[in-house]
This record gives structure tokens, C-alpha cells and sequence, in this order.
């Protein structure tokens, strides 16, 4: 078997670089390894440094000597690479990016052999590395002979929503159980919600969830997820929302790839479409099925491609009228990545949306560039460059906020982002993204079902600036926090409702939090804010505007009990205190004020 070693050095001194050394980043066919061992071992007096890459494949030394040193970089079920690397002076500051080539390659360059290279290795190295390799393998033999070795977590909160059962009780379980049975290893979760009204003391919300998950030695995984939620009308005057969902996956290791496929059945009535009015397109009721998968591999050296399609068919259900014919979406996308220098990633692609009567072309393309060892920079940008639009037809998606930092297939979609990566634990963001939509989007920033009200509408042609801050930083060696925060301001698409009036739509929110752990007494406090404006101007006269806010400050604190000897116990108290309504809620009025207080116990054994 013939194998490739490549390792590439770059000369660059790199003038912000913070400590003195050695920086680099292990990567293969472009793609960054994380967790992979990294050895500096010096010529003369044979004294070996080592470290470890982190979740970018970056690495330092930061204190070499001068002197020749080899560089060595090995990762299981990848060959060894070794490069040659001299040091003037002890001050200096070097990169150096390594690229492992996995042993399934059968050729490389015609010349070396996996045990040609290892032959290379130093004895203390060659000694070190296989002892890595003899102890992975003995805890590869344990978890295959091991049955029965179970971890299980329960937790319990209660309180009162006074959003959602009119500070009644709320209650909450949670069942977490991770194991192995022979060589699969699973996980299966719950989570219960129930909450019932103050005065009645009947059932005014419910919501649960379940999933398993299995995977095994062979790079299978399966996850099966169900998903039943329902508000009674009795909670608050609200009309009955309903949503199941029921999803399975799978992903497999083919290769030097790797493919996912999903498929997912959901039904819901008065979750996507609630409150006075009414958007064209947004169905009251409806049944959905939602198929797709991707495949992604590396070719050739620097280059990886991902393939990959989406299938939606949605059926409305309107009360008291017939079945309308369903819809159907198929949306077809390719990307790649391909290196075209040891700091310069090239990313291109194409999406293509097919749909009754209507098609659209929207290229991709992007640079990522390596401006030091700690900074980075890319730009990713799409334009959609054909489409032939059925008139009649009036799209919908639903978008959870957590998913919507990327371009996705708008009309248009631009962003920058600038990121340091510094350390482990340390590491800085700040990204700008514009966009125009050439759908309905119902935006929701909650993930809780009770707060599903927490959402904005965004219509064709709404055009939307957005400032991205992200920030993890270690206040002292027992501080750890993380600053996160987005803020957006535009709209100036018409939104049509089923009455057929005309608005012109204008949004905007601030989404900030911050999440600091106290490592001496593992304590948590988490903090957020979300604030959200949705202003609709009436294009005809004799129509009265809508302008609504919604603003919700969390709080949340978490105490683990090890300093107590009680390390399987753990106290969380989570308060939370809203504010208006949102476009999706029946509820009007802005100056009352709804509170959330729960909390309890989790414990594991």
C-alpha cells in the first residue's frame, strides 16, 4: 500500500501572532482534523514537545529553541507526516500546515509506504506512538465486550407560566440514557412539558419528546425522533395548536466520505399561521413531508464537494373545506471547497429550486483566507441568476434562528466574517450578513413549543441587514463566558393576507446573551435578552396599521453539587419575564407582562 506524505511549510513571520513559536493547523484534502497529535522533536539533544490540535485543526508551540526539529503529526487511521523544520533564534514566529492523507489511499506519488514512513519516526516517537495506538485499541476491545454499562440522568423542574396556563403549574421531566451493547453504543432522551390552568386545574398545554439515537463501529448512525404538542384553547382564550412530528436519519461513513438522509412527517394545526392576521400562503392546518440527504467526500488533495438534495411535499387542511392538492418542492444544490494555497480556501456552488410551474438557479461562491495563524477571514455570497415564477404560488418556511447564520438560497445573500482563534477556550467573531428573501419565513427564536409566539414574519422581497458578534473569552483561569449577539433592522416587502389586504412589512430584533461558568464552584449563570419589532404599513387607504414588540429577559442559574461530594446532583433555577406580543399571537395587549419561574433538580447515576 502506497501513501502520500505532504507537509507544507510557509515562511511567513506573522507580525500579530501573540506568543513566540511554532503555529499550525493539521488538515485533509482541505477538511481540518481535530484531536490529532502533534510532536515537535529536536535534532540535537532528542527532547520531544507534544500537543494536540483543537476543533479547528489548529495547533501551537509556544516556546521552541533554536535548532532542527522534525514535525511530526499523526492521527488513527491516517499515515504519519513528517516534516523538517529549523529555527534561528528562539523568538521567531512560524506556521506551518500539515496535511495527513488517510490510509485507505492506495497511491502516493509512487514513491513512499505507510511503514516506509513510520521507519522515519524517532524510537521514543515511534515507542510513544504505539503506545497511542495499543491503547485505542484496548478501548476499542473493552467497549466491544462491555454490555449493560448504562449512564442515566433524570431531571425535574416545576413552577408556574403565567403565558401559557394563567400562572398555573407548570411541570417538567427529563430522561437522558447513554450506553453501549456490545459494539453499538445509543442514547435515548425525553422531555416532558405539562401545564395546567390555575383556576381549573385542567390540562392546558402539553409537550413531549422522544428520540434514539444508535451508532456503530462500522460509521452508522440512526436517530429516530417523535415529536407530540398541543395548547388547549382553554389556556388563555387561545385557539387549539397542535403540532406532531415524527423523524428518522441515518448517516453512514462510505469511504473517505460520508452521506446523511432524513426523512420527516409533520402535522400541525394553528402552529404556523395564528393571530389576527392572516398571510397568504401560511396554512392554518397542514401535513408535510420532508425527505432529503447529502453526501460529502474530499478529492483529489485539496479539495472536498458536497451533493445533496431536499424533497417537501405539503398538503393544506383548511377547516370545513376540501383537501387542497398538495405542493411540492425539490431543491437541488452541489458545493465544493478547494485550496488553492496553504491560507486560501476556495468555496463555489450551485442551488436550484424546482416547483409547480416555477424553477430558480442561485450560484454560490466564497473565500475563506487565513490572514495569520489566529485570524481568519471569508465572504461567501449568492445571487439568484434565473427563475421562472408562477404567480400563483405563494411559499412558506418555517426557520428556527439558530439556523438562519447562513445563505440558504435567498434572492441574494451576502456575508463577511472575521474570526481569532487564539486558544482552546478563546475565540472572537464578528460577521455581517445581507439578504433578500424571495419567500414567506416564519422566524421563530424560541425553541420552546409554550414560547412558539416569539417569532417574526419575513415576506418576498424583504431585504434584511444583520451584525453577527460571537466572543468566548477566559475572564481568569477559573472564568470561562461567552458573549453572543445578533442584531437586524429592514423589511420593505408586501405582505398579502388571505383577505386581500396589502402591508408593507418591517421588522427588527436584537438577540443577545451571555453564558459564564464559575470553574472553582461549577456554577452556571446564563443571561439573554430578545427584542423584537414587526411594523405592517397598509398600501391601501382606510386600513389601519399594525405595529407590535415583544421583548423576553432570561435568566437562568445552574448548580452542580461536586464541591459537596455530591456530583451526581445538580440545581437549575430558570426565571424568565416577557412583554407585547408578536404578528403569530392572539395576544394584544403590550403593556402586560407575563412570568416564567421554574426549577429543580437533575441527577445522574
Amino acid at each position: 500500500m502506497v501513501v502520500l506524505l505532504t507537509g507544507t511549510l510557509s515562511a511567513a513571520v506573522w507580525a500579530d501572532s501573540t506568543p513566540h513559536g511554532l503555529a499550525g493547523r493539521v488538515t485533509t484534502a482541505a477538511i481540518p482534523l481535530a484531536q490529532a497529535h502533534v510532536y515537535a522533536y529536536q535534532m540535537s539533544d532528542l527532547s520531544l514537545h507534544r500537543v494536540s490540535t483543537d476543533a479547528v485543526g489548529s495547533f501551537l508551540f509556544s516556546d521552541l529553541p533554536a535548532g532542527l526539529f522534525k514535525i511530526i503529526a499523526i492521527k488513527a487511521g491516517f499515515v504519519p507526516a513528517v516534516v523538517l523544520l529549523t529555527r534561528d533564534t528562539n523568538d521567531i514566529q512560524q506556521y506551518l500546515e500539515v496535511d495527513l492523507v488517510p490510509q485507505t489511499a492506495t497511491q502516493v506519488d509512487g514513491k513512499q509506504s505507510f511503514w516506509s514512513i513510520r521507519q522515519k519516526l524517532p524510537t521514543d516517537v515511534l515507542r510513544d506512538l504505539e503506545t497511542l495506538e495499543m491503547a485505542a485499541a484496548n478501548r476499542e476491545s473493552e467497549r466491544e465486550s462491555t454490555t449493560g454499562v448504562l449512564e442515566t440522568r433524570l431531571a425535574a423542574m416545576t413552577g408556574t407560566n403565567d403565558a401559557i396556563a394563567g400562572a398555573g403549574e407548570v411541570s417538567r421531566g427529563q430522561l437522558a440514557v447513554s450506553g453501549s451493547l456490545g459494539a453499538s453504543e445509543f442514547d435515548l432522551t425525553g422531555d416532558y412539558w405539562l401545564a395546567r390552568a390555575a383556576r381549573s386545574n385542567d390540562s392546558a398545554a402539553h409537550a413531549a419528546e422522544f428520540s434514539l439515537s444508535l451508532s456503530n463501529p462500522n460509521g452508522s448512525r440512526v436517530r429516530l425522533t417523535t415529536i407530540d404538542n398541543r395548547i388547549n384553547s382553554s389556556a388563555r382564550n387561545y385557539t387549539d395548536v397542535d403540532l406532531s412530528r415524527y423523524q428518522v436519519s441515518w448517516s453512514q461513513e462510505i469511504g473517505r466520505g460520508s452521506s446523511q438522509v432524513s426523512a420527516e412527517f409533520v402535522e400541525q394545526s394553528n402552529f404556523y399561521a395564528t393571530g389576527a392576521l392572516q398571510p397568504v400562503g401560511v396554512p392554518l392546518a397542514s401535513r408535510s413531508w420532508n425527505v432529503e440527504g447529502n453526501y460529502t467526500t474530499p478529492i483529489r488533495e485539496q479539495s472536498s464537494i458536497q451533493t445533496g438534495f431536499r424533497f417537501r411535499q405539503r398538503q393544506g387542511l383548511e377547516p370545513g373545506a376540501p383537501d387542497s392538492m398538495p405542493e411540492q418542492r425539490i431543491d437541488l444544490f452541489g458545493t465544493a471547497a478547494t485550496r488553492v494555497a496553504s491560507s486560501v480556501l476556495v468555496q463555489y456552488g450551485l442551488y436550484s429550486t424546482l416547483r409547480d410551474g416555477s424553477l430558480s438557479l442561485v450560484p454560490r461562491g466564497g473565500v475563506v483566507v487565513d490572514l495569520s495563524p489566529t485570524w481568519t477571514a471569508k465572504t461567501t455570497a449568492s445571487h439568484k441568476v434565473h427563475e421562472d415564477q408562477n404567480d400563483l404560488l405563494a411559499d412558506f418556511t418555517p426557520v428556527a434562528f439558530s439556523n438562519n447564520g447562513e445563505c440558504q438560497g435567498e434572492d441574494f445573500c451576502y456575508r463577511m466574517e472575521l474570526a481569532r482563534n487564539w486558544a482552546n477556550d478563546q475565540n472572537l467573531s464578528i460577521s455581517a450578513m445581507h439578504r433578500r428573501f424571495g419567500e414567506t419565513l416564519r422566524l421563530y427564536f424560541n425553541d420552546d413549543f409554550f414560547n412558539h409566539f416569539e417569532s417574526l414574519y419575513l415576506v418576498d422581497g424583504d431585504t434584511l441587514p444583520e451584525l453577527q458578534f460571537a466572543m468566548t473569552n477566559r475572564l481568569s483561569p477559573q472564568i470561562l463566558t461567552r458573549l453572543e449577539s445578533s442584531i437586524a433592522a429592514g423589511g420593505g416587502g408586501l405582505l398579502r393576507t388571505t383577505d386581500s389586504n396589502i402591508y408593507e412589512n418591517n421588522v427588527r430584533y436584537l438577540v443577545t446573551s451571555l453564558d459564564t461558568r464559575f470553574e472553582r464552584t461549577d456554577t452556571g449563570v446564563f443571561l439573554a435578552f430578545h427584542h423584537l419589532e414587526q411594523k405592517l404599513e397598509p398600501i391601501m387607504r382606510g386600513l389601519q396599521g399594525t405595529a407590535l414588540e415583544m421583548q423576553r429577559l432570561q435568566l437562568m442559574l445552574t448548580q452542580d453539587l461536586s464541591a459537596l461530594n455530591l456530583a451526581s446532583l445538580a440545581l437549575r433555577l430558570n426565571m424568565e419575564l416577557s412583554r407585547g406580543g408578536s404578528l403569530a399571537d392572539s395576544r394584544q395587549d403590550a403593556d402586560e407582562f407575563y412570568k416564567s419561574v421554574m426549577g429543580g433538580v437533575a441527577v445522574t447515576f
